[in-house]
């Protein structure tokens, strides 16, 4: 599950370009029309801040694009990330920030890591 928008679309965040959107705002979207299927269930019933997340943001100065993304995600998923955002090879770094991390461990399916 994934959000995207394009850098035309995008607003200034200090010397970065970044989605206008706030997971929770996405989310709550998601959750108003999703259809009763597997992925819907996951959306109505928890919340966004649950399950691994990230962000995509652009720096404008230097050309590259940064990629935050929750520790819990694996490896071999960035690549995918890369591949759905359009973002070419070599033009991205990633990094963690306490904003991604999710309530919620993957591992034991209980809250807190």
């Amino acid at each position: 599950m994934a959000h995207r928008c394009a850098l035309a679309e995008a607003e200034e965040y200090g010397d970065f370009l970044t989605c206008p959107h706030g997971h929770y705002e996405v989310w709550e979207g998601w959750r108003a029309r999703c259809p009763a299927d597997r992925i819907a269930s996951v959306v109505r019933d928890a919340e966004y801040e649950e399950w691994p997340r990230g962000r995509v943001v652009f720096n404008s100065l230097k050309g590259q694009f940064i990629v935050y993304a929750d520790k819990q995600i694996p490896h071999g998923e960035l690549q995918r990330v890369l591949e759905y955002f359009g973002i070419p090879a070599g033009r991205a770094d990633f990094m963690a920030d306490e904003h991604y991390q999710s309530t919620r461990s993957l591992k034991t399916g209980h809250d807190g890591q």
